[in-house]
């Protein structure tokens, strides 16, 4: 009985389960991440096609250069035996052999020789080389201007002419015309064209005549080089014509070029034309496009990127585009599209296409129509499968980034599965816009968002869109989104932005419902109705519409919520009444318990079939800080997440595990269990030191018993946490208050367990980064059945308390977090505010336990401790005027209230009802100062009509004083029930430990009192003592002390007579007399003449506090100095004079550590009234020890705290 309870073994074989099990779900989630991130790699990696060989590619570029060298060798006869006139060991050692389907394919062939001869041997002619013997290469004739513009058919045979004597003359003349003459004649005309304009050729693969692709991209190309290559395009069909990122060229090459494409028979066979960077193209160039386009019927890829189309030409090719039967992957990035009254159209033309399947439309202009009618389009569009929009949004000012329009039109959508949205102004209104529409999306798997200014809040949303099993998204890319506005405050407030929280939804809203973010805000809430299943009226109330009727949302075929579109509509969305249902088992006090239901109901748990790829993300960011820190800012308010996910973190980026933990740790369910082995993921035991100031708040919190001060920065994710467990449990309490039909005792009338709210200068719940300061203090109250801590037990903690080297505010923490496990008497708390020097750490500690006093109707025996006024002020506000009100001890309290607050209107109400039910003239000194200033007589008594409720504004002013005649306490107790939640209703007057502080007396009164303490044994001795002076005489006093008869009464003579005729000059000079009745008047607070035996129990409260003091002092020198008094004496006497005076005695209590009432001891041992205290008078201590003695350790901590 009172102590703490022992940890059976099955707990531990739990305990060893839990661990085991921990450790394996992390190695799981280790290889599954692993594996998930590899096979995402490998689907979505690029499929190269097969790349040339070197050595292929070195023989091919030898036969090429040879062909190119052939003039330098003009003096030499030109001998074909296979080597085209190149010596035998120059001889290129390239194969062409042509397939089955007419194709030319080359590859290595050792010792073969040249193109010619291996077709030569595949067609076994090489009996006609001898035609070719000879000087027979071709002579080159100049280039007249009749031959430049001739017909196209009339160059082709000009061509063939002078190919025909490179030819062999062979019989199956038609198969070399067929394969042979293309490449040949092309490869002539492109090394022709290069010595023309005094350049070296290039060897690609189509100018060797080895392909029919033209892939240059990245060459830095020349118009005359391009004019070279379009030389080659008169009988050779192009299939690929790839330009990108070739910027010098211009219309003078590239018109040519497109034209010469386009005027080809085999225009139909070219499948992909890229222009992709080529900026310094015009509009002939475009024109050129169009034309090609129109014609080239087999075109599967267009790239325009970078290429600045002309508004005049904007609309025609877009038509081309949309119209165009094979197009399937268009890129027109950075075209200039926008801004224009055409955009519209031209967006639409190319949306309208029913072959496109991947679109880029980046780095153009669009406004908030064009991105609504894209939208819309695309619902349409059932064929788009990979859309890119980058930095198309344009800027605004003072409304939404314009592409949440489109993304709002994403829930219809059903074919995407590639998405990006990068440079676009998506914040987090976007953000969650996005979240809304893309929930259900069932085939988009890619999603990139980089490069916006999303900040924590849009991070969150993506998170939590990315772990759901409802959609299909696996993967995205939020580099450069760590940045952003997430404050919902300041600026934020003139365009009405709100902040939506997933965990705590409940709040009031004001909704412009043109607006998509307000719109998805909406339908956030209403999923929120089918989560907590609520109805529409139990959850949006108070609800006003500028449009009226308002027709609440419905589901479509789809289970999307649809929202009007106009209208502004304002609510309180309360979810208090699902918490009540789903808490109804919980117990009143087990916040533990309500919190963790909360959590399980509000916050986000992935999916497991999303977990892989939530986690891959984080091994994805490694090494990027920023992103890392944003990843797990947003993770933290919303996510509950295991020890084993934590530890995953932790482990893949060790670099980071401390601000893993210092982050993530409000996300677990912080029982002692997960406690401990979250901070197992520490590396090093100093980084847990180095983090604890970050954690501490939140590891210290004592969720059972939540009474104390708080200072949160809510920049930290643990102060933040602690925030919002704290408001909860408010929520939560002030649910269980209305349910028991408990008077509201808050300082606002608002129900509130929070006072002095300091969060930017007002009372808000806490949304942004700042620092938030509180008081909590709880409803509960200690059952009846509670046991109070065995004074061994509690002597062993005070013991272990003195001698802690650590600083009084850890002792505080220390304290409180087993405040829980502890209820504690009037007299044990009494005990323990002695050992806090500071008014601050007695006022904590005074927080921390005094909802764990089991006899709280004795809380005078401890609030007398509190000296002073402003002390017991500082209390009173922060504990609350109505829960610390002295219900059943309310003699001599003094009260100056403010009227202006709910609960010191209530405590005035109190004191009014409660004097009218005793005495009429209990309260004493009363003062009203309205709101005005002024000083309000009241002449006729305080009205009784305040007893039902005070005037609200004001100070009102008073002291209680009762008799114990006029003592009502059936009337205290039902105070204490209805307005401090007490269950007193067994309390008996025996029971109450009738109080006085050593502050309420006037000072005559401490005299006279210290005069009695050192000569009777209680108080009714020096009663009896001036009550007739019986017990004097038997002593042997004399007569003069015996000058009435005892009557049970003591009339104002008979108490000057015998405080005299006991030998107290305590009063002695002129006004004695005066100082004499004055006390006599303290003793009569009825004020009928005569004080009673029960009226001068008063002295003998008095003296009961005189003598506790004394006991708690010697039992503090016991703790600190062992059973013996020497040894505290040779301590205190430190100077070894043999005597303290009183400014010595001081000092020397201060200096071991004791911060009791050092006066009330003092007058006790200077029993001469000397001033000085003796050894001999020391002693006397002697008396006040307990009855069983236990042997302390004789070891002095030190006072001073530790830096």
């Amino acid at each position: 009985m009172g102590s703490f309870p022992k940890t059976p073994p099955d707990r531990f074989k739990q305990q060893a389960s839990h661990i085991v099990q921990m450790k394996h779900s992390a190695t799981l989630m280790n290889v599954e991440v692993d594996n998930w991130l590899l096979c995402y790699r490998l689907i979505n990696s690029k499929h190269w096609e097969g790349r040339e060989d070197p050595q292929e590619r070195i023989h091919r570029e030898e036969e090429f250069w040879s062909v190119y060298h052939r003039r330098a060798q003009a003096s030499q006869p030109l001998r074909l035996d296979g080597n085209l006139g190149l010596p035998t060991s120059k001889a290129a050692k390239f194969s062409m052999e042509f397939g089955l389907d007419g194709k030319m394919k080359w590859r290595m062939k050792p010792q073969v020789g040249t193109v010619l001869r291996h077709v030569l041997e595949e067609e076994h002619l090489m009996e006609n080389r001898s035609a070719l013997a000879g000087d027979s290469r071709p002579k080159k004739a100049a280039p007249t201007a009749s031959s430049a513009a001739a017909p196209l058919h009339v160059r082709k045979a000009e061509r063939d002419a002078r190919l025909s004597l490179l030819l062999p003359a062979v019989a199956n003349r038609g198969f070399a015309d067929k394969m042979l003459k293309p490449i040949m004649a092309g490869r002539l005309l492109y090394l022709e064209e290069c010595e023309r304009h005094h350049m070296n050729p290039t060897p690609s693969t189509f100018a060797t005549g080895h392909s029919s692709l033209l892939e240059v991209s990245n060459k830095f190309m020349t118009d005359a080089e391009l004019i070279a290559l379009t030389k080659m395009l008169s009988d050779r069909p192009l299939e690929v014509a790839n330009l990108e990122n070739n910027s010098l060229l211009t219309d003078k090459a590239l018109v040519p070029f497109l034209n010469e494409l386009h005027e080809f028979p085999g225009c139909d066979k070219l499948h992909l034309l890229n222009l992709g960077h080529c900026e310094s193209a015009g509009p002939p160039t475009a024109e050129a496009v169009i034309q090609l386009v129109n014609r080239a019927s087999n075109l599967r890829t267009l790239d325009l990127s970078s290429v600045l189309l002309a508004t005049r030409l904007q609309l025609q090719l877009c038509h081309a585009i949309g119209e165009h039967p094979a197009l399937q992957t268009v890129s027109l990035v950075e075209t200039g599209l926008g801004s224009t009254c055409i955009t519209m159209d031209c967006v639409n033309k190319v949306l309208s296409s029913k072959h496109i399947e991947i679109l880029d439309l980046s780095w153009n202009c669009f406004n908030h129509a064009v991105f609504r009618s894209m939208g819309e389009r695309l619902i349409e569009n059932k064929k788009l499968r990979k859309f890119t929009i980058d930095n198309c949004a344009a800027l605004v000012i003072g409304r939404d980034t314009p592409v949440a329009d489109f993304i709002e039109c994403l829930v219809a959508n059903e074919t995407l599965t590639f998405l990006s949205l990068s440079t676009n102004r998506i914040d987090f209104r976007a953000a969650l816009v996005l979240e809304e529409a893309l929930d259900r999306h069932k085939c988009l798997r890619t999603l990139h968002v980089s490069e916006n200014p999303m900040g924590v809040l849009g991070i969150r949303s993506l998170l939590r869109l990315v772990s759901r099993a409802s959609n299909a998204l696996v993967h995205f890319d939020f580099e450069g989104c760590h940045n952003g506005g997430n404050d919902a405050g300041g600026s934020e407030k003139v365009i009405g932005a709100q902040v939506y929280s997933y965990t705590n939804p409940g709040s009031r809203y004001s909704l412009n419902l043109a607006r998509p973010y307000h719109r998805s805000l909406l339908r956030e809430l209403y999923k929120c109705t089918d989560r907590f299943k609520l109805t529409f009226d139990q959850a949006f109330q108070q609800l006003t519409f500028s449009q009226p009727p308002y027709q609440h949302a419905t589901k479509d075929a789809r289970g999307m919520w649809q929202v009007t579109t106009s209208g502004t509509l304002e609510f309180l969305f309360n979810v208090q009444n699902q918490m009540e249902m789903t808490l109804t088992d919980v117990a009143d006090d087990d916040f533990f318990t309500c919190l963790e239901r909360h959590f399980q109901l509000t916050r986000f748990r992935p999916d497991p079939a999303k977990m892989s790829s939530l986690f891959s993300k984080w091994k994805e960011l490694h090494g990027r800080d920023m992103e890392l820190q944003a990843f797990l800012n947003a993770l933290s308010k919303d996510f509950n997440l295991s020890v084993s996910e934590i530890s995953y973190l932790c482990t893949h980026n060790k670099n980071f595990a401390t601000r893993v933990m210092r982050t993530m740790l409000p996300t677990i369910v912080l029982d002692r269990r997960n406690r401990y082995l979250s901070c197992m993921n520490f590396p090093k035991i100093s980084e847990f030191y180095s983090s604890w100031v970050h954690m501490e708040a939140l590891l210290q919190l004592n969720i059972q018993n939540p009474s104390g001060h708080y200072k949160l920065n809510l920049a930290s994710s643990s102060d933040f946490a602690v925030a919002q467990r704290l408001i909860l449990l408010d929520r939560w309490e002030g649910l269980v208050n209305r349910r028991n039909g408990r008077i509201d005792i808050s300082a606002r009338n608002n129900g509130s367990h929070l006072r002095n709210e300091y969060h930017q200068g007002k009372a808000l719940y806490p949304r942004i980064s700042s620092i938030f300061e509180f008081d909590y203090m709880s409803s509960y109250r200690p059952p009846m059945d509670a046991l109070p801590l065995s004074e061994a037990l509690w002597s062993d903690l005070m013991i272990e308390l003195y001698n802690s080297k650590c600083r009084q505010k850890d002792r505080i923490r220390v304290l409180s977090a087993i405040s829980n496990l502890i209820f504690i008497t009037s007299k044990l708390f009494r005990q323990l505010v002695g050992y806090f020097r500071d008014s601050i750490n007695r006022m904590e500690a005074m927080l921390i336990f005094f909802l764990r006093i089991v006899d709280i109707h004795n809380s005078k025996v401890f609030l007398c401790r509190f000296t002073s006024e402003a002390e017991v002020a500082r209390l009173r506000s922060r504990i609350g005027y109505t829960t610390l009100f002295p219900f059943i001890q309310p003699e001599n309290a003094k009260f100056d209230l403010d009227l202006n607050y709910h609960d010191q209107r209530l405590c005035g109400a109190m004191l009014v009802d409660l004097c009218y039910k005793e005495k009429a003239g209990n309260i004493k000194d009363a003062e009203y100062i309205d709101t005005t200033g002024q000083v309000k007589v009241l002449t006729m008594g305080i009205p009784r009509s305040w007893a039902s409720g005070m005037p609200v504004g004001g100070r009102f002013k008073c002291r209680y004083v009762c008799s114990p005649e006029d003592r009502k306490l059936d009337a205290r107790k039902k105070f204490a029930e209805t307005h401090g939640y007490l269950k007193c209703g067994h309390i008996k007057d025996k029971d109450v430990e009738w109080w006085t502080g050593l502050t309420e007396p006037p000072s005559d009164v401490l005299d006279l009192l210290e005069f009695f303490v050192s000569r009777v044994s209680d108080m009714d001795e020096a009663f009896r003592a001036i009550d007739g002076g019986a017990a004097l005489q038997e002593s042997g006093a004399g007569s003069a002390a015996a000058n009435m008869s005892s009557n049970n009464e003591i009339t104002l003579r008979e108490f000057e007579a015998g405080v005299k005729a006991m030998g107290c000059e305590k009063f002695k000079g002129a006004d004695e007399n005066q100082r004499i009745a004055s006390i006599f008047r303290y003793l009569d607070p009825g004020g009928e003449g005569s004080v009673s035996l029960r009226e001068w129990q008063s002295l003998n409260q008095l003296f009961k506090e005189f003598v506790l003091s004394i006991k708690e002092f010697v039992q503090f020198l016991m703790f600190a100095f062992g059973e013996f008094l020497e040894d505290a004496w040779e301590v205190l006497d430190a100077d070894g004079s043999g005597g303290l005076t009183e400014d010595e005695w001081f000092e020397a209590l201060e200096s071991i550590g004791y911060f009791g009432p050092a006066r009330v001891v003092f007058a006790l041992l200077d029993g001469t009234d000397d001033g000085d205290i003796s050894w001999e008078e020391f002693k006397v201590l002697e008396n006040y020890k307990p009855e069983v003695k236990k042997k302390m350790s004789n070891v002095k901590a030190e006072v001073e705290e530790p830096v």
